[in-house]
């Protein structure tokens, strides 16, 4: 839907198709247009099971998970990548290049970089160690030794060691859930692990980013990261900054259960506590897996793709750096996979991937984002908004979850740079994404140009408004 007209300042309004029972019904805004921020927050995922297919397939096949907007690739649970799987046999010399098999992880990474992802590398075990007792990725049994094994493991992929590569990798991630099967030795040795490992890479790789841990849930398990994060902050024990461990970043999980961002918020909020109590407050704060629910029915329904958009732009609004999608493709991913009859994968998108489809539309081009005041305070809505360089682009995206919807008066000011306006409406609802062309949204008021939108819930629309 497009119509040219001239413009002083910008009102929305969205008319509810509900009527909302919460007192919290409008959202009244006035956004400042020069009033802008950077976004900040990397769109991921995690490849898991699939990232096997690296190297294997043509590097066409992956382009579907580029084109909504995810290019770095988490590689938990891609076998390959488990430290145990590439250095099989604990009892071998691990600083001889023989000890190691590369072959398989290093066509994944290869075929990666070919096709324009990033990797995002996690050390230590994938779920197969945790259900197969005969291998020891959850424990190994010394300490030292796995350091130099590890420590060889990323000097191989980033500079060239035992006949390797010197790929631009720029995440590690020490181990996955250890506050849960994932890690069966004692928490003394996972922290005295920890540090060692984070000190060794920190000197011989200075470039890396290097983090940990991907705690399952940092609420049910806040002891866990409290005595993590209390150890690396003064390994002494001597209440000295000295010795301090450098992290940078902490990770966390969250998978919200159908509860949208209800069941995101206090995660985040509780990990920014953390941080700040053990002097952490610079460290980034990246949730490496994240979800709408585990494997349900729910995750077809438009409420589960409206539920991530909304969680999408709450973390970008308050500074998480990071969100990884668990998992790409699967019966409960962003991708269906389908096999021809000629056995060629095809990555099938789901409703839910229209979530990122729709956001990675809000940020491209876009070099600012614009701030804008919080909506009521039930987490019923979401609103975000970005403007181009040169000012004659603006984009709204609001996403209203549950069943009521929201009555919105937005207001955009200080922008000189209009005469006319073209605006398009695209809604991620039941029936997928679609463009509203036949919608009469646009009218004048005065100096005003006002949007009388009919919003439902649970509903995201992405208004695109150009100036000219």
């Amino acid at each position: 839907m497009f119509r040219k007209i001239f413009l002083m300042v910008i009102t929305i309004t969205a008319i509810s198709h509900f009527t909302c029972c919460s007192q919290n019904s409008t959202y009244n805004a006035n956004i400042d247009l020069s009033s802008t921020t950077q976004f900040g927050m990397a769109l991921g995922g995690n490849i898991a099971h699939s990232g096997e297919n690296f190297g294997v397939y043509p590097g066409s096949t992956f382009d579907p998970i580029k084109k909504i907007g995810i290019k770095t690739l988490r590689i938990h649970d891609s076998k390959s990548f488990d430290w145990d799987v590439i250095f099989p046999n604990w009892n071998a010399d691990p600083n001889s290049p023989d000890s190691y098999d590369f072959k398989s992880s290093d066509r994944i990474l290869q075929s990666m970089f070919d096709n324009g992802f990033q990797p995002f590398i996690r050390l230590g075990a994938s779920v197969g160690a945790v259900t197969n007792l005969a291998r020891m990725g959850t424990n190994p049994p010394d300490v030292n030794k796995w350091c130099t094994i590890a420590n060889n493991i990323i000097g191989h992929y980033v500079n060239g060691w035992g006949n390797g590569h010197r790929y631009a990798l720029k995440y590690v991630e020490i181990w996955n859930e250890p506050d849960i099967g994932f890690w069966k030795g004692d928490q003394t040795k996972f922290n005295q692990l920890s540090r060692q490992i984070i000190l060794l890479l920190k000197k011989n790789y200075p470039q890396l980013k290097v983090g940990l841990c991907g705690i399952s849930n940092v609420i049910k398990h806040k002891a866990f990261a409290d005595n993590l994060l209390a150890y690396l902050s003064d390994p002494n024990g001597n209440g000295s900054s000295g010795d301090r461990v450098p992290i940078d970043f902490f990770s966390w999980h969250v998978y919200e259960q159908g509860r949208g961002l209800s069941g995101f918020k206090p995660s985040a909020l509780a990990v920014n506590r953390l941080l700040a109590k053990y002097g952490y407050s610079s460290t980034k704060s990246i949730c490496t897996e994240y979800n709408a629910f585990l494997p349900s029915p729910y995750l077809k329904s438009v409420n589960a793709a409206v539920d991530v958009v909304s969680t999408l732009i709450w973390a970008e609004k308050n500074g998480i750096d990071g969100i990884y999608f668990y998992p790409i493709a699967d019966n409960w991913g962003l991708f269906d996979i389908k096999r021809n009859a000629s056995k060629q994968l095809n990555f099938v998108k789901t409703n839910i991937a229209n979530s990122y489809v729709l956001y990675n539309e809000l940020t491209d081009g876009m070099t600012s984002r614009v701030k804008i005041p919080d909506g009521p305070d039930d987490d019923n809505l979401e609103v975000i908004a970005a403007r181009s360089s040169d000012n004659k682009t603006i984009k709204i995206l609001a996403a209203c979850s549950g069943w009521f919807g929201k009555k919105l008066n937005l207001v955009l000011s200080n922008n000189s740079n209009a005469s006319n306006v073209v605006c398009e409406v695209k809604e991620l609802s039941g029936n997928g994404l679609s463009t509203l062309n036949d919608q009469n949204v646009i009218s004048v008021r005065s100096n005003q140009i006002i949007l009388n939108d009919n919003i439902k819930a649970p509903t995201c629309r992405l208004y695109t408004i150009h100036l000219q």
